[in-house]
């Protein structure tokens, strides 16, 4: 007598393979937004992160008073005048609630609103010594540092 051996199946079908595949794709289309606004709000973090190092050096200068121009509050602060996040970092002496220190940012991406303008972070020195984060040309509040306003305020010189 001849006995026949039954064929066990191997491996998924057509459909199953096909139903994975529609899966990871959703989970793919999900997941690529969230990444890429991570990034964004990574990237402007970083470049906050440059320019905030540089106040406490900035703030000994003004209260030793022993720099006069730009160039000297910026050895000062020890900032450079580019990093990997800023294409520029521009420093300024003090006024009543003026952009001290500045960051260009560099590569913006989702960032910028405008894409032939940089968006900037700033920090702003108010009269009373205190200082204010200001980001502009983000295409989006959400990209912004957390503490950054979207406009520099009045001075609390009063």
């Amino acid at each position: 007598m001849i006995t026949k051996l039954r064929k066990t199946q191997c491996g998924f079908t057509l459909i199953e393979m096909m139903i994975v595949v529609a899966i990871i794709g959703i989970l793919a289309a999900m997941a690529i937004p969230a990444y890429q606004n991570n990034i964004a709000k990574a990237k402007a973090a970083a470049a906050y992160a440059d320019i905030a190092s540089g106040r406490t050096g900035y703030e000994v200068a003004v209260h030793d008073s022993n720099a006069a121009s730009d160039e000297q509050y910026r050895m000062k602060s020890g900032l450079a005048e580019e990093t990997m996040n800023c294409t520029s970092i521009a420093v300024n002496t003090p006024g009543a609630n003026r952009a001290v220190i500045t960051c260009t940012i560099r590569s913006a991406g989702y960032l910028a609103e405008n894409s032939a303008v940089a968006p900037t972070i700033a920090l702003h020195r108010t009269s009373k010594g205190a200082y204010r984060c200001v980001a502009t040309g983000f295409s989006d509040l959400k990209y912004m540092p957390t503490g950054c306003l979207d406009t520099a305020g009045a001075d609390d010189a009063g």
